[in-house]
């Protein structure tokens, strides 16, 4: 882990984009800017059952950012937080698929409860392909949302 304290630290080499653990759980990536601008810095935080995001940035670095998340926690991302606004980040990518995420997931469970099935028999069924390619994890393991989403609409 480095320590804060920004040029000192190496934190702000132009040419190199890192990522650093400024406090237990709470990670700050900064992107390079030069020869190229890839896009705005970001940050997560993990908290005891999720993730929170900050600035997911343009739709190229919300796809980068993901798989650095995921070398530090297997938690549901579940917030992103973007701190402003520019009109070429207003069709974020990680926004989209986690409003898709959560959207199909309640879908697909709404309809399996009408169906009568139990929880066990969705936890076995359930299948988003578009899910592991995009988290690298199977829609099956993340059973606490499976779960809360169940209670959630009626399921007993």
């Amino acid at each position: 882990m480095k320590a804060a304290g920004g040029y000192s630290s190496g934190w702000f080499v132009p040419t190199e984009t890192t990522v650093t653990e400024i406090a237990p759980g709470v990670w700050f990536r900064k992107t390079q800017w030069e020869p190229t601008f890839i896009g705005c810095n970001q940050g997560w935080i993990i908290f005891d059952d999720f993730v929170l995001v900050i600035d997911a940035s343009f739709p190229n670095q919300a796809e980068e950012i993901i798989p650095l998340i995921r070398k530090t926690t297997d938690k549901p991302i579940r917030f992103v937080f973007d701190t402003h606004y520019h009109g070429e980040m207003s069709d974020i990518t990680l926004l989209d698929k986690q409003r898709r995420y959560f959207v199909e997931l309640r879908q697909y469970i709404g309809d399996a409860i009408a169906k009568g099935q139990s929880l066990a028999a969705i936890k076995k069924t359930i299948d988003f392909p578009w899910y592991k390619e995009w988290t690298g994890v199977s829609v099956r393991d993340r059973a606490e949302n499976i779960e809360h989403v169940y209670k959630e609409l009626g399921g007993k």
